[in-house]
């Protein structure tokens, strides 16, 4: 778009933000790995080569002789963790670059995320449409049919209901599952992404990944994760400003109500405002120790 000489500058900056903000997203996974590749810097050559083992490998697996779907996942199964034995290890992801599924066939190993990104991308070779299940801390894939596939067991099969009682899912305490289409799966991809820079004290690129994956997921942690990170950065009346949208919005959680409530009290808000947030929280479930601790506290400081 070329704009007539001399236009100002707050137009310039609004056309540009308005491009960003519809933009197209990745249709597919294979899509949304290139395009994934290309942001954080991954080599032309290195993601060249492992799309190319990932339609060899796709061949191959259409090729076999059990034409079924679980015949599929039995190959994409023996191919990841049999010829390329890939591992779990929750430790595999400490950088950014390790939740990339290349890396995973690169170094054999890799956490939740990384791996179903990798048979993600295998399944749609194949022509197998699979949805992504992100529960609290955890995601899988399900495949048609009602086949789960666990990422940190090798593919192993648990059922929803399993999932459910293992990741304690209990919408009215903010403890939520969701089927995730692509551009939710890159708002999950883009929060552990964030994560981890804020961790290695990289904030300012931080925020900038928890805004994109804010405006694709539905998961309240983010923008609380976002919140801390604003907080720390000296943003703290922008981050106490953005837990509120989000508590006014309906979102509920226990890490939603701590980090509201320390917040609160960080700003100076009374203390008793404070203990009507926590005590509203637990009557709706939503509780813990350290909640129950907050509370003793502010009534210990009362007059």
């Amino acid at each position: 778009m070329k704009l007539p000489k001399g236009s100002p500058r707050w137009l310039c900056l609004f056309l540009l933000l308005l491009m960003g903000a519809t933009a197209v997203h990745a249709a597919g996974y294979r899509e949304l790995y290139s395009s994934l590749a290309r942001e954080f810097g991954v080599s032309d050559a290195r993601s060249k080569a492992f799309l190319t083992w990932a339609n060899h490998t796709s061949d191959q697996c259409k090729s076999r002789r059990d034409p079924s779907l679980q015949g599929g996942v039995d190959c994409i199964r023996t191919v990841v963790h049999g010829d390329n034995g890939v591992r779990f290890d929750s430790l595999a992801a400490s950088s950014e670059m390790d939740l990339f599924p290349d890396r995973v066939v690169q170094t054999g190993k890799g956490s939740c995320l990384p791996v179903s990104f990798l048979v993600a991308i295998l399944a749609e070779s194949m022509g197998v449409t699979i949805v992504p299940v992100s529960l609290p801390g955890h995601v899988y894939l399900n495949f048609p049919s009602g086949i789960n596939w666990e990422p940190n067991r090798e593919g192993f099969r648990y059922s929803d209901e399993e999932y459910r009682k293992k990741y304690d899912v209990d919408p009215g305490r903010g403890r939520m599952a969701y089927k995730l289409s692509v551009s939710e799966f890159e708002g999950l991809f883009r929060y552990e992404i964030a994560n981890r820079l804020q961790a290695s004290k990289r904030n300012a690129q931080a925020i900038v990944q928890y805004r994109k994956a804010q405006t694709l997921s539905r998961d309240p942690t983010i923008p609380g994760n976002l919140a801390l990170v604003l907080e720390s950065s000296g943003e703290r009346d922008v981050a106490l400003k953005l837990l509120d949208s989000v508590w006014k919005a309906g979102a509920r959680s226990e890490e939603l109500v701590w980090n509201r409530a320390i917040m609160m009290l960080r700003a100076g808000r009374p203390p008793v405002d404070v203990q009507l947030l926590v005590e509203d929280a637990q009557g709706r479930r939503i509780d813990s120790e350290r909640l129950q601790m907050l509370v003793r506290k502010i009534q210990e400081a009362s007059p």
